[in-house]
């Protein structure tokens, strides 16, 4: 897949005039808005963009009021909805398609696919503009790394707005040469990664106009969280001691810090953490899985994929640990634990689904 050079022009016939736009929302809004809001923006340095439909209703009196919404960086004002998206992390493509929009680009969508699974992703368009499903005609352009997308691929694509994340920090000017930028990070170490996830879905909604559906869904994923909580206090009493894990390989494990998602999640459905850990960027930490020893009462759950499973259960290492023995470690679908609010939800299901599938097996 080719990386992006970071130094790339994009030509002012792809940039979709931002900056005209932008202009001409200001002025719009020295009409529409009560001077008191006007000075309020002007003191928080509010941005304004255009957005899909900035131009037209020019001058009416029932223009309808900009969109507010705050990222990482402060206050942003959309004149209408934007409409054609390009997300470039993960744990926003995941929240958009929970909201019920297919961005017209998004990055390494075939490793989405495998790691993070759901919620689908629509069918892949090429670069050569083909499509690997020529009934869905919802289709998302694959435009590179997340790390290094290509530039000259979104420029084309003519979006409405950059959803970024912090692997895009170094790339926030260049991008917003081409279409207003939206920035919300997440798993750093001072981040709860989980109240981070939910805020995002939260303010996402907003800027799309789904409310409504984002109250919904949230209140469906606490509403699930109780009852398996109810479910696994039954079957393996209160505060059961848990270690969700990735394998790193056959000899390394990365565990989950306080502010993971996985820990949040535990933290929801009554368990225990059996190893807490300090928090740390990305909410992992890379160990040893002979330091595993010592966990005899807990129950140990790795998430997969995990190519060198196989191997890894043939080992002596694995045969040798106590929980291994006591029947005490499963395997957990594929889900992923650096993603959005629903995320968290996908992995209680997983969690709790491998948990009581261990209590029914003794």
């Amino acid at each position: 897949m080719p990386h992006a050079h970071r130094d790339v022009m994009v030509r002012t016939g792809l940039r979709r005039y931002p900056a005209l736009l932008a202009a001409m929302a200001c002025a719009l809004a020295l009409f529409a808005t009560p001077g008191t809001a006007r000075a309020a923006d002007a003191a928080q340095g509010v941005k304004q963009h255009g957005g899909l439909d900035a131009t037209q209703g020019a001058g009416r009196a029932d223009r309808p009021a900009p969109i507010r919404i705050r990222d990482n960086r402060g206050t942003i004002a959309f004149a209408s909805v934007p409409r054609r998206v390009v997300v470039l992390d993960w744990d926003l493509l995941e929240q958009v398609l929970e909201l019920g929009i297919t961005p017209v680009g998004a990055p390494e969508l075939a490793g989405y696919r495998e790691w993070v699974v759901q919620p689908p992703l629509p069918a892949m368009k090429d670069n050569a503009g083909g499509t690997s499903d020529k009934d869905n005609a919802d289709t998302v352009t694959d435009v590179g790394t997340r790390a290094e997308p290509n530039l000259e691929r979104i420029a084309g694509l003519h979006p409405d707005v950059i959803l970024t994340a912090s692997p895009q920090k170094d790339l926030l000017d260049a991008l917003a040469r081409i279409a207003p930028v939206v920035h919300l990070p997440n798993f750093a170490a001072t981040d709860r990664s989980g109240e981070v996830a939910i805020a995002h879905f939260t303010t996402l909604a907003a800027l799309f106009g789904r409310q409504e559906l984002a109250r919904q869904k949230l209140e469906d994923m606490h509403r699930r969280f109780a009852e398996l909580k109810a479910q696994l206090a039954a079957a393996l009493g209160p505060s059961a001691r848990v270690l969700p894990l990735r394998f790193a390989n056959t000899t390394s494990v990365f565990a989950y810090c306080e502010n993971s998602t996985a820990r949040y999640v535990l933290d929801q459905l009554g368990l225990t953490d059996a190893l807490p850990q300090q928090p740390r960027a990305w909410g992992i930490t890379r160990m040893p899985f002979k330091d595993l020893h010592a966990l005899a009462d807990a129950w140990v759950l790795y998430v997969l994929p995990f190519p060198e499973e196989a191997k890894m259960r043939a080992s002596v290492l694995w045969q040798s640990m106590p929980f291994v023995r006591q029947g005490r470690i499963r395997s957990v679908r594929p889900v992923w634990n650096y993603g959005g609010a629903m995320s968290m939800r996908y992995l209680a299901d997983a969690f709790a689904e491998s948990l009581l599938r261990v209590e029914a097996a003794q």
